[in-house]
């Protein structure tokens, strides 16, 4: 049963409205058996279930969830239950799209209740009306791999309770929902029965642009892949191919690159370029770099 069918003509609400993902409860505990009847919600629930399976069925349909596997539980769908006979440890998040002046109510609103009563002003919109696609509730196995490496920091982050922790925990959930749209979009340009047709060219070019925004943010190949709506294998043969270079071997370019220019015409230091372009310490950074240039990059900038 889904309660918000109705949806805006016009632009998506992601691009021309009042988009604002925004985390309200979120926790990742280990749990023995359980399971929680009939609820309904106004928000969305993201989860991903570490150390065991999950069970989640809504209507007439079961959804079986494997270890490191996750789903996506939309506003106003009456879900009969969640659960893990022999328990598992969910990392769930409760979100917000749409910004609401009054959302702050959600973290006061107890979430099991079978009905909306009381808590319909504070329906998000369905993900159709706010980036014009459907989402399904499991996240596609392309993208499993980095929603299970990204959710549980990103959990951890926001339970910091300082309020730049939560800053980037919400901007990190916002990253994770473009590239499922991104990967959702791509793969439902086709008619049913029909294979993907968009050009891999195309497919590369788009992964390519998601890539060089994202290098701050330890952006890995998996991700890479997801990007370009392919599965990591395929997406290696694709990219080897065309570009005669490992996907690995092009982020790393990137990287470097990008370190360059920051070298180059900025004042930053040498640990604050290394973690703008993704790298773990001066140290690795300084490792990369020297394999390239034959020099550090303080050296470098020095010339």
């Amino acid at each position: 049963m889904k309660l918000n069918d109705t949806e805006p003509e016009g632009p998506f609400l992601a691009i021309d409205g009042p988009y604002c993902p925004w985390i309200h409860l979120a926790d990742n505990y280990a749990r023995g058996s359980w399971r929680l009847e009939q609820r309904i919600l106004p928000y969305y629930l993201l989860v991903v279930s570490y150390d065991g399976s999950e069970e989640v069925v809504i209507g007439k349909k079961r959804w079986v969830i494997a270890k490191n596997e996750g789903y996506l539980i939309q506003p106003g769908v009456l879900v009969d239950s969640i659960g893990s006979a022999k328990g598992s440890r969910p990392c769930w998040v409760h979100f917000d799209v749409s910004y609401n002046p009054r959302r702050i109510e959600q973290r006061d609103i107890y979430p099991f209740d079978s009905s909306l009563e009381g808590r319909a002003h504070l329906l998000q919109p369905s993900s159709h009306a706010v980036w014009g696609i459907e989402l399904p509730l499991k996240i596609p196995k392309a993208l499993q791999a980095m929603f299970a490496r990204r959710l549980d920091p990103l959990v951890n982050l926001w339970r910091g309770q300082e309020p730049h922790d939560q800053f980037q925990a919400n901007s990190e959930l916002a990253s994770l929902l473009a590239i499922w749209v991104r990967n959702q979009t791509l793969e439902s340009n086709l008619s049913p029965g029909s294979k993907p047709h968009l050009a891999p060219e195309t497919r590369i070019r788009r992964a390519e642009d998601i890539a060089h925004t994202r290098l701050s943010h330890g952006f890995s190949v998996d991700e890479f892949a997801a990007a370009a709506g392919l599965h990591r294998a395929q997406f290696t043969r694709v990219y080897q191919k065309l570009r005669s270079k490992s996907p690995g071997q092009a982020l790393g370019d990137m990287r470097l690159s990008e370190a360059e220019r920051l070298l180059g015409n900025t004042n930053l230091s040498v640990l604050e370029i290394a973690r703008l372009v993704g790298y773990p310490s001066t140290t690795v950074f300084g490792r990369f770099f020297a394999s390239r240039h034959g020099v550090s990059p303080s050296k470098w900038r020095q010339r």
